[in-house]
């Protein structure tokens, strides 16, 4: 994603990337299609850093609030309690990215959060 989207592409990319469930029939049998998460990389690699800690016994919330870190010093504390890692910092670009006031930031990570932005899909051979 290089460039910059007018406000409504934004919103509608954004709505895609939450909504944007399918159900899709192969050989008969039908099944869901995931949204495909069409976002920066460096937020898709905040979502990776964090996710792996779900793991470890990090909770939904906690993940996102991590992610988001709208109050970063407070969850850079909350985090370091059961961290093997040190805190990934929020870089100006992800808060230009997540402060948008034409998308769903928060909806967007949390269907990544859940679901995974479709690259680490695992196919049973």
């Amino acid at each position: 994603m290089t460039k910059e989207l007018g406000s409504m592409e934004t919103l509608k990319q954004s709505m895609k990337n939450i909504y944007g469930f399918q159900i899709v029939e192969e050989d008969g049998k039908q099944s869901i299609k995931l949204p495909e998460a069409v976002m920066p990389e460096f937020v898709k690699e905040r979502i990776r850093f964090f996710t792996k800690y779900r793991e470890d016994g990090m909770n939904f919330f906690g993940c996102l609030n991590c992610i988001l870190a709208y109050d970063e010093e407070e969850w850079k504390k909350e985090f370091a309690f059961g961290a093997y890692e040190e805190w990934l910092p929020v870089t100006e670009e992800f808060k230009q990215w997540r402060d948008t006031y034409h998308a769903d930031r928060g909806g967007e990570v949390a269907v990544a959060i859940l679901y995974g932005t479709c690259e680490e899909v695992e196919h049973d051979d």
